[in-house]
C-alpha cells in the first residue's frame, strides 16, 4: 500500500486552514474523485436562445479536492455545473443517483432519468452515469455525464 500524504486547505472566509479529506477512499470503486466529467447536453425545450438543439459534448472540471463537496464547473459557454458529495460518491456501486446538476439560484430545478444513473461495475469495469433534465428558466436542458476522466 502507498504512502497517504496529507494536505492543508485554506478557508477564505475564516482565514484558517483545515486538514482534506484523508485518502485513498472508495469513490465508486475509485480511489480519487474524477479529474472532470464530461458528456452530452442540449436544448429540448422553453426558449433555447444560443443553447444547442443537438446533442453537444461538454467537460467539467474538478474545482477542488477541499471539503467534503465536490463542484465540477469551469467549462466557457456551459450553464450549469456538476455538485456531488462525498457521502454519495464515496458508496459501493448501487446504480442510485449521484449528485446534482445545475446552479444556485431561482427557476432551476434538477429532475434525474427514472433509470440508469449512478455507479455500476460490469465485467471488471466501473462505470459513471448521470443524466436527466434541468429546468433553468424557460429553458429546458438535456444533460448526460457518462464518462470521467481521472
Amino acid at each position: 500500500m502507498g504512502e497517504v500524504k496529507t494536505f492543508q486547505c485554506w478557508d477564505s472566509k475564516t482565514s484558517t486552514f483545515y486538514g482534506a479529506l484523508p485518502r485513498p477512499y472508495s469513490c465508486c470503486g475509485w480511489k480519487a474523485p474524477p479529474a472532470s466529467v464530461s458528456g452530452l447536453w442540449y436544448c429540448s425545450g422553453g426558449i433555447c436562445g444560443t443553447f444547442p438543439t443537438t446533442p453537444t459534448a461538454f467537460t467539467l472540471t474538478l474545482e477542488s479536492l477541499c471539503g467534503t463537496v465536490y463542484r465540477y464547473s469551469n467549462s466557457p459557454g456551459i450553464p450549469f455545473q456538476y455538485t456531488v458529495g462525498i457521502d454519495s460518491l464515496c458508496t459501493e456501486p448501487t446504480g442510485t443517483v449521484v449528485g446534482v446538476v445545475g446552479r444556485v439560484g431561482p427557476g432551476q430545478a434538477w429532475t434525474p432519468a427514472a433509470s440508469g444513473n449512478g455507479c455500476s461495475f460490469v465485467d471488471g469495469v466501473y462505470y459513471f452515469t448521470l443524466a436527466g433534465a434541468l429546468t433553468q428558466g424557460s429553458s429546458i436542458l438535456q444533460i448526460n455525464i457518462n464518462a470521467v476522466t481521472m
